[in-house]
């Protein structure tokens, strides 16, 4: 938009000049016109500067920005955290340090501790956070298999570092690593993405830049091969001898690190003990109905005493985790009658244990909806609403899981995304240049008389710059609504006098620009003039029609600016809510194009 912008100005400038050289006055006119159409970005761009500087952040507005994240950050993983915890049970996942040498940096640049003394007990977590203190540079990779809990370590580590985080230790920031550009630094990218995931905060380069946050980067290995590497010398070169954590698959991490040529500096390196028999059926037990079904016994039995492929399954978190959403939830009918656990000897007929996975995900889908009726209770927000057909349920599944792609993040509020709105281009042309030729004309005909080859130039050129602008940016708008990032409107006054001011002086050099290029219009035309004087056509133009237009886009720009800027933590809504807002707004889009679509004859559609 930047461009189109900067490219109408300047075919606008050099129009003006030309036309100012075909009319009477010649040179030395052009010349007075070029100087002032070259001064004015410099007037506006130091108007930009003073105006939308941001001030030097303080420790006292540091310190509130650290509140703001340390809580957004408790609050979104401590509701992710539950949704992975079955029946309020941890998995006894132990973590080791890893037996590769290739992949860690050497021992005596990570700790004066023996490594080997440092566990990572899943259902324990403060023994780590002692051990993570004790550490040189505070830097730990996780490795695993696919399934093996890294990402639920990871929250869980999060969690355990929040909640005996001193007022000098830094916040932990999880984000997954899938979204960054290896042509981008990934300090600024880790900053940005910081701003967007946490809108309320206002100083998130000078929270990084003065080490205040801990990156946590979650599934390394979702990135494109040659950018694992490049995240491996990134993280060693922006997040140089600063505490972060790493997530990713051993296969991949091992082959980042032969093609980076390098390990992640002064980092331990962890990774799981597979789960045995006998810690795989304590675990079920636990999960286990009062009354479970008889089949069970057998199964905990086969789990303790024989290799098989249900112990295979089950070695990891993600085939323990699938056996009790699908075995030991209890279920209910679309009626609400109460369904009965199903057998689980079929687990025992298994010959392979990724022939077991395949099969407990096939069941996946129609075990949580029956598992999880209706509910109208508002403390329950992840309950859904209404009874959901499995089969469908499935369908739209499939269907999210195509538009994410590789990524891992669920943008809802790109959703209508899926299906691209392209709004019809020529009424918007033709409204745009109807509305070019409303301004250029009546500046035209004011010297009419006196050049009117100027004068058609001059309203000519005027009337493509104005049409450029306008349609390109109504299209752009109608388009670019389906990427933007959602936003609340806040009509609260009461205590947001700072973010009115900000908003404010966002919209002053729009109104300035506004007033000094319809003046410096008018003076172009009244210099080609005979009957119209520089000073007076000049500052009746500005005050005229440049202050309306000034007024109209500059408050356009402070209220709506002002409405979606996020308040502070305390009057930050659920994502459920925002969900609602947004999915009743699109509701409202889909009914008005159904009812203007039905209104059309059989012929149009």
């Amino acid at each position: 938009m930047t461009r189109w912008m900067g490219g109408a100005a300047l075919l606008g400038c050099a129009g003006l000049i030309i036309a100012v050289l075909l009319g009477e006055g010649g040179l030395s006119v052009a010349a007075n016109i070029a100087q002032l159409v070259s001064i004015m970005p410099i007037g506006v761009a130091l108007l930009l500067w003073l105006w939308q500087r941001p001030p030097a952040p303080t420790k006292v507005r540091l310190s509130d920005q650290i509140d703001v994240l340390s809580s957004a950050v408790t609050a979104q993983w401590k509701a992710e955290n539950a949704l992975r915890t079955q029946h309020g049970l941890i998995m006894p996942i132990h973590w080791r340090v890893t037996t590769r040498d290739e992949v860690q940096a050497h021992p005596a640049t990570i700790t004066k501790r023996p490594l080997f003394l440092l566990d990572a007990v899943a259902d324990d977590l403060a023994g780590f956070v002692d051990d993570f203190r004790a550490l040189s540079a505070r830097r730990v990779v996780l490795l695993g298999d696919p399934g093996a809990g890294k990402t639920t370590a990871a929250v869980r580590i999060l969690l355990a570092l929040l909640a005996a985080r001193t007022a000098d230790e830094p916040v932990p920031v999880l984000v997954t690593a899938a979204g960054w550009d290896p042509n981008q630094d990934l300090r600024q990218w880790f900053i940005t993405k910081l701003s967007s995931d946490y809108p309320a905060l206002r100083e998130a380069k000078a929270l990084v830049e003065g080490g205040h946050v801990l990156p946590i980067f979650d599934g390394v290995d979702e990135l494109p091969t040659a950018a694992q590497a490049a995240m491996i010398t990134q993280v060693n070169r922006s997040f140089a001898a600063e505490p972060v954590i790493l997530t990713c698959r051993t296969a991949e991490f091992t082959a980042a690190v032969h093609n980076a040529r390098q390990v992640v500096d002064r980092a331990v390196v962890l990774e799981p003990e597979p789960l045995n028999g006998n810690e795989i059926a304590d675990y079920l037990e636990r999960c286990m109905p009062p009354r479970p079904h008889p089949g069970w016994a057998a199964v905990c039995r086969s789990l303790r005493s024989e290799e098989s492929a249900l112990r295979a399954a089950t070695s990891t978190p993600l085939g323990l985790w699938l056996i009790c959403e699908v075995y030991l939830l209890p279920r209910t009918e679309p009626d609400d009658t109460p369904l009965p656990f199903p057998d689980p000897m079929p687990l025992l007929r298994f010959d392979r244990g990724d022939d077991l996975i395949d099969a407990l995900l096939h069941q996946f889908v129609p075990a949580v909806v029956a598992s999880r009726p209706p509910s109208a209770d508002a403390n329950e927000p992840f309950r859904p609403r209404q009874r959901r057909d499995p089969e469908r349920t499935e369908r739209w599944l499939g269907y999210l899981a195509t538009m994410m792609g590789t990524s891992r993040d669920l943008m809802w509020w790109r959703l209508t995304g899926g299906i691209p709105i392209q709004p019809a281009r020529w009424p918007v042309w033709v409204l745009a240049l109807i509305g070019g030729l409303a301004v250029a004309i009546p500046f035209g005909s004011q010297v009419w008389v006196t050049s009117p080859l100027f004068a058609v130039l001059f309203a000519a050129l005027l009337g493509i710059v104005l049409t450029v602008l306008l349609g390109k940016t109504t299209l752009t708008a109608l388009v670019d609504w389906q990427l933007e990032s959602p936003a609340s409107a806040e009509f609260r006054l009461r205590g947001r006098s700072e973010h009115v001011g900000r908003q404010v002086r966002a919209g002053v050099p729009v109104l300035v620009l506004s007033i000094v290029g319809i003046g410096a219009i008018g003076a172009v035309v009244a210099s080609v003039s005979d009957d119209l004087s520089v000073p007076i056509f000049a500052g009746a133009s500005a005050l005229v029609l440049g202050l309306p237009l000034g007024l109209w886009a500059a408050g356009l720009i402070t209220f709506t600016g002002y409405l979606a800027e996020p308040g502070g933590a305390d009057s930050a809504g659920t994502p459920l809510q925002s969900w609602k807002a947004e999915r009743a707004l699109q509701d409202h889009l889909a009914r008005k194009w159904r009812d203007d679509f039905s209104r059309q004859p059989e012929s149009n559609r």
